[in-house]
């Protein structure tokens, strides 16, 4: 069974790489500058001659744990995906996904409502058990709201009418 396709790292073939330096038993520095050298080799020498020259490796290459976690997640799902491209080591040579920002890939993954919704509610469930087991956030939270409260009465006409009736 071939672990590398010609085109590009795959999850097997990364899967095959770390099992190897795991085996190694050296520190997780040790592995990761291993691994590293390792990927830049197949990378460079593998890959080079392939159709995926849209495709860069990251700059610095993920930490040995990071990888390890991608790959574990990737295969938990079956043998099936050990032929798919090892996406956490490239990134797309196209400007337009280069340069993303956090916040701008943050709103863009938010512009589908249902993936909106769910992050949502999470991170309202999130913040319900929060206040519910820490005393101390659960009021400088309320010394915020009051704050601000007291600001929008003070420049808000209608706002404090409202309060009033």
């Amino acid at each position: 069974m071939s672990y590398f396709n010609r085109q590009s790292i795959t999850f097997g073939c990364l899967h095959k790489l770390l099992s190897w330096a795991k085996a190694k038993k050296q520190s997780s520095a040790g592995n990761t500058g291993i691994v590293h050298a390792c990927i830049q080799k197949i990378h460079t020498f593998g890959a080079s001659g392939s159709s995926a020259s849209a495709l860069q490796l990251k700059m610095p290459l993920p930490a040995f744990c990071t990888l390890n976690r991608s790959v574990t997640r990737a295969l938990s799902s079956g043998i099936a995906n050990c032929c798919l491209l090892a996406q956490c080591l490239y990134v797309s040579s196209s400007s337009s996904l280069q340069c993303k920002t956090a916040t701008e890939r943050k709103r863009s993954s938010r512009e589908n409502s249902k993936l909106r919704q769910s992050q949502q509610l999470l991170d309202t469930i999130r913040r319900k058990s929060r206040r519910q087991e820490d005393v101390e956030y659960r009021q400088t939270e309320q010394s915020r709201n009051r704050g601000r409260q007291k600001t929008r009465r003070q420049q808000d006409v209608e706002y404090r009418q409202e309060e009033q009736s």
